[in-house]
């Protein structure tokens, strides 16, 4: 690599070349977290409005069994007058059953059976005064999973039953499943016991899944146990776990007026998956760079070895002491350092001239100097011939 243009098409590609390594990984970092941290910020978002969602959703069906709670016919804790009120307003409400708990601890359900429910805990609640739904529970009735709201019927400033609506355990996963980020995404629900009250796999909400307890014997489950038990302690923010081989971020908060956090996820791969493109535009615009920076090397190393080239030919002609040429005129116009040496160089030759041809006249002085000695030196001779003659 003898060659200055060589030399500087190499330096200049392992500059540009790093340089263009640099920014990239720089860019792709820069990109992963800026998608990253929106992802984050959109799933926190996701989570508080799925848990606005979700309250609105329950607090629906609440107002309308208080105000049933409410009418004096259900006041009067007269299961005969109560019944067909019960009836008439199933439809209307959306429940799947309408029943009225004594004190006792009995239910009678508005199609006339029966089941002992005072043991139940949101039936505890509500003689309490308070108004609550229950976590997803399997039915002592139906033997399915189902939600059960709870409302204390109150006469003269006493609770003296509970007012209950039964729905389908499905009805929160049914909310959920609206929910969710991307493709990929999901939306579960959980109490604070760890239970998955709401789950796109119904059966993990009827089996009532709890990863917290079950990581205890299944070691997959040991980073997203821990992740639920994050949600528990912190009711909002956002963090990150596996499970079932997906790395999943996920953003949660509180539903208000119960004991459940709502959780929205996101795949990893999803939520990155811009990065490998934008992997690839990098690497095509360095490409591009590196062919154009190639190219200008090339460009520029001949404007400087060109001339270089040129003078060192020149100087080779002096060497030779070849005069006849003069250097290039474009080089004699050039304000750089090459104009500087083009000059340097016509300056030499001149002198040469110079001095050539002072060497020139001189060797004619010389010569005509040397013819006039001879001649005079013939006379002499020739002078000499007639005087020994004479003498002879």
């Amino acid at each position: 690599m003898k060659s200055i243009k060589t030399k500087l098409i190499v330096y200049f590609c392992i500059l540009i070349l790093v340089g263009s390594i640099g920014l990239g990984f720089m860019s792709i970092t820069t990109a992963s977290n800026a998608v990253t941290e929106e992802a984050e910020k959109a799933l926190v978002m996701l989570a508080q409005e799925g848990a606005k969602l979700t309250e609105s959703r329950i607090e629906t069906p609440m107002t309308a069994l208080e105000m049933l709670a409410g009418r004096q016919d259900i006041e009067s804790m007269d299961f005969e007058e109560q019944q067909p009120v019960l009836q008439r307003q199933l439809e209307r409400t959306g429940f799947l059953a309408l029943g009225v708990v004594y004190p006792n601890g009995t239910t009678y359900y508005n199609d006339g059976t029966t089941a002992e429910l005072g043991d139940r805990e949101y039936v505890k609640r509500a003689f309490n005064g308070e108004s609550n739904v229950s976590d997803i529970i399997i039915s002592r009735v139906t033997n399915s999973a189902v939600l059960m709201y709870a409302v204390p019927i109150e006469n003269n400033g006493r609770v003296v039953g509970v007012l209950i609506g039964r729905r389908d355990g499905s009805f929160l996963s049914d909310l959920t499943d609206d929910m969710g980020f991307g493709e990929l995404g999901y939306a579960y629900m959980i109490n604070t016991d760890g239970n998955v009250i709401a789950y796109p796999d119904r059966d993990r909400v009827m089996d009532q899944w709890n990863p917290i307890e079950e990581s205890q014997q299944d070691e997959t489950l040991k980073s997203m146990a821990s992740f639920f038990q994050t949600m528990i302690g912190e009711k909002e923010g956002i963090g990150n776990y596996h499970f079932q081989g997906n790395s999943l971020y996920a953003g949660y908060a509180p539903i208000e007026g119960t004991n459940w956090i709502i959780g929205i996820t996101a795949n990893e791969e999803e939520v990155l998956a811009a990065v490998p493109r934008l992997q690839r535009n990098i690497a095509i615009i360095s490409l591009i760079i590196l062919i154009i920076s190639v190219m200008s090397c090339l460009f520029i190393g001949n404007s400087i070895t060109k001339p270089i080239i040129s003078s060192i030919a020149y100087s080779k002609k002096i060497a030779n002491l070849d005069m006849t040429e003069d250097m290039p005129e474009i080089f004699l116009k050039r304000k750089d350092e090459i104009g500087s040496l083009a000059m340097a160089f016509q300056t030499i030759t001149d002198n040469l001239r110079e001095f050539i041809k002072q060497i020139s006249d001189t060797s004619q002085q010389v010569a005509s100097s040397s013819e006039e000695l001879t001649a005079t030196s013939q006379q002499s001779s020739m002078a000499a011939e007639e005087v020994a003659r004479t003498i002879e």
